[in-house]
């Protein structure tokens, strides 16, 4: 039950043939467990140095549909990485806090030895639960910046109002832990009206982070305005640190 909350695969469109746009690269990983990982990867036009974004979905999404949301960041010129979940979308096997983070950071180690990316200029950035993945892997690579929209403080805090204890919690993302010790700068965005992950949740990982900057707006959780100002603020943030 608890897994089916934090992945709720049956909630998710079940799409077995669908091919990225033109410009994307459809890839997959062949995990040791046996599982097979797909992922999508941007490569900008133009060599323009930017860092390449990891961009991580929501519970309820697949990247068929979450590039989408990136549009302003590729039209910038930033290369980006859409990795899918196990066990959604073409991916196989199970979710979890563990073994997708691994996905990724062998999906990154398959890039850089490509020569497509460098480990030392990534981004992370993430949606609700695709938030608490990227302060995950940010444990084992560290990244110029993490960004995150509508997530929590950590899936222990989130139990609790369930009356669930810390111990039985198996995906704990206590993503406060690494934006207390993470030095780079972060970008929150949560909406004042969210229900499904109160606005306290971004507010408190605001407050344990070194150095970071809060974007609250009035919405709700799904309808998290993607318009010209988050995207002005999340530009503003990037030029600020020369990303």
């Amino acid at each position: 039950m608890q897994n089916q909350m934090i992945f709720p695969i049956h909630a998710v469109p079940n799409i077995k043939h669908l091919d990225p746009p033109e410009d994307i690269e459809q890839r997959f990983l062949d995990t040791a467990s046996g599982a097979r990982v797909e992922y999508w990867f941007f490569q900008a036009p133009e060599i323009q140095n930017k860092p390449t974004i990891v961009y991580f979905h929501g519970n309820a999404e697949t990247i068929d549909f979450a590039y989408l949301q990136t549009e302003a960041l590729r039209r910038e010129g930033y290369p980006m990485i859409f990795p899918e979940y196990r066990g959604y979308g073409r991916s196989s096997g199970k979710p979890s806090q563990e073994d997708i983070t691994k996905d990724v950071s062998d999906i990154l180690a398959v890039l850089e030895k490509e020569g497509l990316i460098k480990r030392d200029q990534l981004i992370f950035m993430g949606n609700s639960l695709g938030g608490g993945f990227a302060f995950d892997l940010a444990r084992q690579i560290y990244p110029r910046a993490i960004l995150v929209r509508s997530t929590f403080y950590s899936v222990v805090d989130m139990a609790k109002g369930y009356f669930a204890p810390s111990f039985l919690v198996k995906n704990p993302f206590r993503s406060y832990e690494v934006a207390s010790s993470f030095d780079g700068p972060v970008f929150i965005a949560h909406g004042r009206r969210d229900r499904i992950i109160p606005f306290d949740h971004g507010q408190r990982l605001h407050e344990a982070a070194k150095n970071s900057v809060f974007y609250p707006v009035t919405a709700g959780h799904n309808d998290f305005p993607l318009n010209r100002p988050y995207w002005q603020a999340v530009k503003g943030f990037l030029e600020e640190h020369r990303l």
